[in-house]
């Protein structure tokens, strides 16, 4: 099985006379939901490229990005085309359009800057953390080593054994317990999440990645739920708070929260937030006392998504 980096190496393919790019890759088999490469992973195929793209730029962080899936990406080859739309002195916006067999499968407009504080010297300190009353903490209460790990290996999701999982109940609970009883609906859930393979590095595809894995709360939302796929239509991720340098992160917080399912075809909004989260999952060594004032939200991330017969996506077998 490819590792993450492996199943998302892009390379400059070409680069056209009308100043577009071409990324080529090779999307990854088991990188997957099912028969369909799985939606945060063609993300960070996207990212990736754009990534790549801008780093000798002057803008070279990712800010936010919209994404549109027109079509299921198949396994296999694709392209990312790109193109520059506007540069000005501190945004750069980009197109860039997933491509395969000439196909356009995703398309994405992408705002770049610069994130480095260093960037606006004598300029006035506009960052809302803590300890500012106003800042939002991390809606975690439980570290990850005080949490336990949950096996996500089915057929499904072929990618779960590159990945440490658990879940943080007081989410849950505590919504339940305050906003819910007011009327606000829907759930919220709280899970961990990290690479088993250590040298993986954390980057924005890696943020996009699992902006899209999520627990799955719409079996607590409706009765009698079939089996089904849940392709993602539409999805934006706007990159906060810099990923930490010279630190050991290697797990992550995915808080997610929905509120509304609509027919036809059971479409439904997801909201993420990814926040960084101190130490390894299940090793029982708690962090010191305050961590939760510690953790910085790194992307947050909407979607909308819908409800499919589960045999839809295998019909994208007779692609591979």
């Amino acid at each position: 099985m490819s590792s993450f980096s492996e199943a998302t190496a892009l390379k400059l393919k070409d680069q056209k006379q009308d100043g577009s790019r071409v990324y080529e890759g090779l999307a990854d088999q088991d990188w997957c939901i099912g028969a369909v490469p799985h939606g945060g992973y063609v993300l960070a195929l996207l990212v990736g490229a754009l990534t790549l793209d801008q780093a000798q730029a002057a803008l070279p962080d990712i800010l936010h990005i919209t994404t549109h899936y027109l079509r299921p990406t198949a396994i296999g080859p694709f392209e990312v085309h790109i193109k520059t739309i506007r540069t000005g002195k501190t945004t750069c916006n980009l197109s860039a359009e997933l491509r395969q067999k000439d196909v356009v499968k995703v398309t994405s407009h992408a705002v770049f800057g610069t994130m480095d504080p260093a960037s606006n010297p004598g300029g006035p300190n506009l960052m809302l953390e803590p300890p500012s009353p106003l800042a939002r903490i991390t809606p975690f209460r439980t570290p990850p080593a005080s949490t336990e790990l949950i096996s996500q290996s089915t057929l499904r999701t072929k990618f779960s054994d590159r990945l440490n999982y658990s879940r943080d109940q007081t989410v849950r609970d505590h919504y339940q317990q305050t906003q819910a009883r007011d009327g606000a609906g829907g759930l919220e859930m709280g899970a961990y999440w990290s690479f088993i393979d250590k040298a993986e590095p954390m980057n924005p595809a890696v943020l996009s990645l699992f902006a899209d894995l999520f627990p799955n709360a719409l079996p607590h939302m409706l009765a009698d739920l079939p089996p089904s796929w849940h392709p993602t239509i539409t999805m934006s991720v706007e990159f906060k708070f810099p990923i930490p340098r010279g630190t050991d992160l290697r797990t992550l917080g995915a808080f997610s929260s929905m509120r509304f399912v609509n027919d036809p075809h059971g479409r439904h909004d997801v909201y993420v937030e990814i926040w960084t989260a101190p130490g390894e999952i299940a090793s029982g060594k708690p962090p010191t006392n305050g961590w939760r004032q510690e953790q910085r939200c790194l992307a947050v991330a909407h979607q909308m998504a819908m409800l499919m017969p589960y045999e839809v996506n295998l019909r994208n077998t007779s692609r591979l």
